[in-house]
């Protein structure tokens, strides 16, 4: 684009601090195995890890799952084909899978710091913006998410930026709505940015008539590629993809929306992530009694959009970068109109709020550097060996998957977690005696309680004091447990067995 049509000014084209110290940070977080493995990255990956290996849209890893099709159609096929596309550039690996995630997270982070710079907010304001990354992403593993938010994220940001030409326009929308179509659950919040951009966009129109709504264009056709792309990605199966799809999503969102919303705050998402939710809304009070700028009419659009969307369900893993948002929209209105004193108050409050909401991966960092941590490679060589065989399948978790295989899983290989028929949920609900398990000590924790496995439980740290923060102080360690040893299952009454 030439010069003259670039909104940002000659001498703000520097790199700014903050987007280094971003950099870093992600990079660090990188370098320390972060995100760490979780229960479902074989569920997520497994389809783009066959892409990246020659194969094609479907998941080896869920072949006990019993999914009504061969392709992977439990999930919209976006993040299956960014990561395969990833891979076969970077390779199959942990580095790899792990680089691609902290991408996601830098590329929303700079989004939303060129957003505030954009406008003016004080600049103490960028250098939370990370934090609320790692406290929305980092716990989760290699979920969709972070890509669904980047691509939605960095599409606002050019729209934000003030661009009207048709090619930035349409390149922004896209990206927006491919983000849109990447994770369900974020698909209602997506849209909700769409919905701002275009109404600042008309806004800001200097014409009239067809002429203020001239962005609709490019925007019609960019949700006409996405669709296409979409469309292609399936191979243009849409009524199985549906069926498996809908199948799936309705075991995920079924229930009562209250215990819907009781189970994600309380059991998946953690304390320390709350005030994030709840803090935004009450800066936005305190933003409103002062003077209501546009901070404060985004915050108040935001809130109301993410009430709506609770209420219909769409609140999962991932929506806590829209509560933060919120959260982001309240401090910059009460930034921009607070005293120097205030500014500084609000500067360590809202950072403490953040660190709290990263404290538990900062303990993991702490355990790491003190050695309470021990990343060591105890049973690893064994498990690379063993293959699954004529009526025995062997199961492997999360962590076996990272640091023993990194990633390169040999053909006929079952994932741990969901090696039960859908919707069951790993040996709670289906168990073999001639399975093979190849685990991690998480999972042999899993195995004590779910099955009369009797062996000694591996050793955590728990620098609280509390079992639910407890850490494994041997995460690398695998064990091979034959189905046969376990005994069969335990009788868990609150389970109905």
């Amino acid at each position: 684009m030439n010069a003259k049509n670039d909104p940002t000014p000659v001498s703000k084209r520097r790199i700014p601090v903050s987007f280094a110290v971003a950099f870093l940070f992600f990079g660090f977080l990188w370098l320390m195995d972060f995100p760490k493995p979780f229960s479902d990255d074989l569920f997520y990956c497994g389809a783009g890890l066959n892409l990246a290996a020659g194969g094609d849209l479907s998941n080896p890893f869920l072949e006990r799952h019993h999914f009504p099709s061969h392709y992977y159609f439990a999930y919209p096929p976006v993040h299956s084909y960014a990561i395969g596309g990833w891979m076969k550039l970077f390779g199959i690996s942990a580095l790899s899978l792990t680089g691609f995630q902290m991408l996601m997270y830098l590329l929303t982070a700079w989004a939303t710091m060129a957003i505030l710079r954009r406008h003016g907010v004080p600049a103490w304001l960028e250098f939370l913006v990370p934090l609320g990354v790692t406290a929305s992403f980092l716990p989760f593993g290699l979920r969709a998410e972070p890509l669904a938010v980047a691509l939605t994220m960095t599409g606002f940001a050019i729209l934000e930026y003030g661009y009207s030409r048709i090619m930035p326009v349409f390149f922004a929308f896209l990206l927006m709505f491919l983000g849109g179509a990447t994770a369900p659950r974020l698909t209602l919040y997506a849209g909700g940015l769409v919905l701002l951009a275009g109404f600042r966009m008309w806004q800001k129109a200097t014409g009239s008539g067809w002429k203020r709504l001239s962005f609709c264009l490019p925007a019609l056709g960019a949700i006409s590629i996405t669709l296409f792309i979409f469309l292609y990605m399936i191979n243009f199966r849409l009524g199985e993809f549906w069926s498996v799809f809908h199948l799936h999503a309705s075991y995920n969102v079924g229930g009562s929306r209250i215990g819907h919303l009781k189970m994600f705050f309380f059991r998946i998402l953690g304390v320390t992530q709350l005030p994030i939710y709840f803090l935004g809304p009450v800066l936005l009070l305190i933003a409103g009694r002062r003077s209501r700028d546009e901070w404060f009419y985004r915050g108040i659009f935001l809130t109301l959009a993410f009430v709506l969307y609770a209420l219909g369900g769409a609140v999962g893993i991932g929506t806590t970068w829209y509560a933060f948002l919120v959260f982001l929209c309240g401090a910059a209105s009460i930034s921009k109109n607070a005293s120097y004193s205030g500014r500084i108050l609000s500067a360590v409050g809202l950072s403490l709020v953040l660190l709290l909401a990263n404290s538990k991966a900062l303990l993991n960092v702490v355990g790491i550097w003190s050695g309470e941590i021990q990343e060591d490679q105890v049973g690893q060589a064994a498990a690379a060996q063993l293959r699954p065989a004529a009526g025995r399948s062997v199961l492997v978790d999360r962590a076996v998957a990272r640091y023993v295989f990194d990633y390169k899983i040999p053909a006929g290989y079952v994932d741990f977690e969901f090696s039960a028929p859908f919707p069951g949920f790993g040996v709670n609900d289906y168990f073999a005696v001639q399975d093979i398990y190849l685990v991690s000590p998480a999972a042999v924790d899993w195995l004590r309680f779910e099955t009369q496995l009797d062996c000694p439980s591996p050793p955590v740290w728990t620098p609280l004091g509390w079992s639910r923060w407890a850490f494994e102080r041997h995460p690398c360690r695998t064990f091979i447990i034959p189905a046969e040893t376990c005994k069969g299952l335990r009788s868990h009454p609150e389970n109905g067995r």
